[in-house]
C-alpha cells in the first residue's frame, strides 16, 4: 500500500513538471546543487577513468554505458570540463529534467522518440560522435526492467565504431528512491566509488539478430560487473532484487 501511495505521488509530480517549465527549473536547480553538495561533501575514490581519459586524449569520443539506476553521479563519471559529452534520452518530462539537470554541469543531450524511425536516433548518435563528442546512454531505457539491456545500443555501437566505456558510481551510504529503476541517490558526507571499464566488442558490418542477441548479453554482462564492483569498493551490499534473466531484455516497454 505504502508503495502505490508514493507511486502516485511520483505520477502527480510528473504531471506537473510537464506543465510547468518554472517548477522543471527549479527542480533542476534544486537537483543539480544537491549532486554538487553530495560530491563536495564525500570521499570519492576513482578507478578505471585514467584509462578512459587516455582514449579522449586522442581525439577518439566514447561511448559511456551506464545503468539508469546509476544516473544521479553521471557528471562525475567523465571529465566534461575537458571533453564533451552528449546524454541519450527520450522524450518525456523526466527526460527534460534530467536534460536540465546534465546542462548544468555542461552536458549536451539529444532526444529521440523511441516509437519512430530507429534509423533517426542511429543518425543522431553518429552525428554527435563525428562531430567529436562522447555519448552517454542507459542500455536499460527509460522504463526498463531495471538492469537488462536491450538491443538498441548495438546498432549505435557499430555505427559509431566509437570505443566502449562502462561506468558506475556508488556510495556506502545512499537511499534508493520509488521509482521504477529504484535509483541510487547519495547522502552527504559519505564515501563513494567512480569506476569506468573498458568494454571490448568485435560487431560485423551486417550482425543478425544472433550476433546482436549475443552482444546484448555481453554488454549487459559487463555493465553489471561494473556496477557491482562499484558497490563493492564502496562497501555497499549487492542489490540482488536487480538479478534477472537476460531472456527478460526484449519483453519490457521500448527505450
Amino acid at each position: 500500500m505504502a508503495r502505490k501511495k508514493k507511486n502516485k505521488t511520483l505520477r502527480r509530480v510528473r504531471r506537473r513538471l510537464a506543465g510547468n517549465s518554472t517548477l522543471t527549473g527549479f527542480g533542476a536547480r534544486l537537483m543539480a546543487g544537491y549532486m554538487r553538495f553530495c560530491f563536495r561533501t564525500s570521499r570519492w575514490d576513482r578507478d578505471g577513468q585514467a584509462d578512459m581519459d587516455a582514449v579522449l586524449e586522442t581525439g577518439q569520443p566514447v561511448v559511456v554505458i551506464i545503468w539508469h539506476e546509476r544516473l544521479a553521479m553521471c557528471p562525475y563519471l567523465f571529465d566534461v570540463d575537458r571533453f564533451p559529452l552528449c546524454a541519450v534520452t527520450t522524450y518525456s518530462p523526466i527526460a527534460s529534467l534530467g536534460q536540465l539537470v546534465l546542462g548544468r554541469f555542461g552536458l549536451d543531450a539529444v532526444s529521440f522518440d523511441p516509437k519512430g524511425n530507429p534509423m533517426g536516433a542511429t543518425r543522431a548518435v553518429v552525428r554527435q560522435v563525428r562531430n567529436g563528442a562522447s555519448v552517454a546512454l542507459s542500455p536499460d531505457g527509460s522504463r526498463g526492467p531495471p538492469r537488462v539491456a536491450k538491443p538498441f545500443p548495438i546498432p549505435w555501437i557499430r555505427a559509431t565504431k566509437a570505443p566502449v566505456f562502462c561506468v558506475a558510481f556508488s556510495v556506502r551510504r545512499g537511499v534508493r528512491l520509488p521509482t521504477w529503476d529504484r535509483a541510487l541517490m547519495p547522502l552527504p558526507f559519505t564515501r563513494g566509488t567512480l569506476i569506468a571499464r573498458r568494454w571490448e566488442y568485435e560487431i560485423s558490418a551486417t550482425p543478425d539478430e544472433a550476433e546482436i542477441e549475443a552482444l546484448r548479453r555481453s554488454l549487459d554482462a559487463a555493465a553489471n560487473a561494473v556496477t557491482d564492483a562499484a558497490d563493492r569498493a564502496a562497501g555497499r551490499a549487492l542489490d540482488m532484487s536487480f538479478r534477472q534473466s537476460g531472456d527478460a531484455a526484449g519483453t519490457g516497454p521500448a527505450p
